[in-house]
């Protein structure tokens, strides 16, 4: 395998990254919401795009994916979603077939200040 492919993560690895759906990382994709780095499949020569953690953590300092804030504060995203409509919480205006996602400039400071850790798939 060439070393450019193994740089990064692929768009599936990130949808696990992040908790959240595929039409969701499409999305954030497309709106350049996230860096990525194009390289080229070592098998069939086509052009990948690999996800750096330096534009993951610059993607989770300015949003915060629902899924990830559940993970991180070991709560159900059920859970989660209510406590955010609780506190009469915003999620981005996306249709319903995304994840939901926050702008931490919105979040109370208690959960924008919040440390998000995100770990590499495994397996």
């Amino acid at each position: 395998m060439s070393t450019t492919a193994a740089i990064g993560y692929s768009k599936a690895e990130l949808r696990r990254i992040l908790a959240t759906n595929d039409p969701t990382v499409a999305h954030i994709v497309r709106n350049g919401m996230i860096s990525g780095t194009a390289a080229k499949n070592p098998h069939n020569n086509k052009k990948m795009i690999r996800f750096l953690p330096d534009g993951i953590d610059a993607f989770l300092r300015q949003y915060l994916p629902l899924g990830l804030f559940a993970w991180n504060a070991e709560m159900q995203p059920r859970a989660a979603m209510l406590y955010f409509a609780k506190l009469d919480l915003e999620a981005l205006g996306w249709p319903r077939k995304y994840s939901r996602i926050y702008r931490r400039a919105d979040l109370p400071s208690e959960i924008s200040n919040m440390q998000i850790g995100w770990a590499p798939p495994t397996g």
